[in-house]
């Protein structure tokens, strides 16, 4: 390799290589994949459904696999999918019910005071005991209990979430601060590329 290559090498090796105080604020592309993170929470339901419809996290494969149950039949023991804990028309209206107040409207509105929020969860347990009620002729106490839960506590921390304009604010100043440290990063990249040198020629 001559000393011609040796020198494109070098440079090409600058000029890719990455500052780490200005990862922040790196392509535009990215920017809204980081303020969407917080305002998405399919993830969140996708998880509630998949518990309710009798999966399981499985840590190895990293997916969702059904949960089997042992039952006697003819006096042999045969596994069995377990199946939905709830009647799959429930569970579909129930995520339907979430999805109303998980979303990026709820999360970046305005709720001034905790009465509001004490009103709208008054409205949703009404409405979740109307909803999971036939169930307690079907299922166990602590199944419907815990279904319960499980459609109250994201409905109540997504309320949270919009009281004072919390995620409002958030998203504000994270957008600002993006918005800041891309605007320093140009005239930085400028003059690096206007002064440097290669072995100091």
């Amino acid at each position: 390799m001559n000393e011609d290559e040796v020198i494109k090498k070098q440079f090409d090796m600058e000029q890719n290589k990455q500052d780490i105080g200005f990862l922040q604020g790196a392509p535009a592309r990215h920017e809204g994949s980081i303020l969407n993170k917080h305002l998405e929470a399919s993830e969140l339901l996708e998880h509630l459904e998949k518990l309710l419809m009798g999966y399981e996290w499985d840590n190895q494969t990293e997916n969702y696999k059904p949960i089997y149950k042992t039952v006697m039949q003819n006096g042999n023991a045969v596994k069995l999918e377990q199946g939905a804990l709830l009647d799959p028309n429930y569970i579909r209206l129930s995520i339907g019910y979430i999805k109303t107040f998980l979303n990026a409207n709820v999360f970046l509105s305005y709720i001034e005071n905790l009465d509001q929020i004490n009103s709208l969860m008054w409205d949703v347990n009404v409405r979740l005991s109307r909803l999971l009620h036939p169930l307690k002729n079907v299922y166990d106490a602590r199944t419907v209990e815990m279904t319960y839960a499980m459609i109250e506590n994201p409905i109540y921390m997504a309320l949270l979430r919009a009281y004072k304009k919390n995620t409002l604010d958030a998203m504000t100043k994270m957008q600002h601060s993006i918005e800041h440290v891309g605007s320093q990063q140009k005239p930085m990249e400028e003059n690096a590329k206007k002064n440097f040198k290669v072995f100091g020629f």
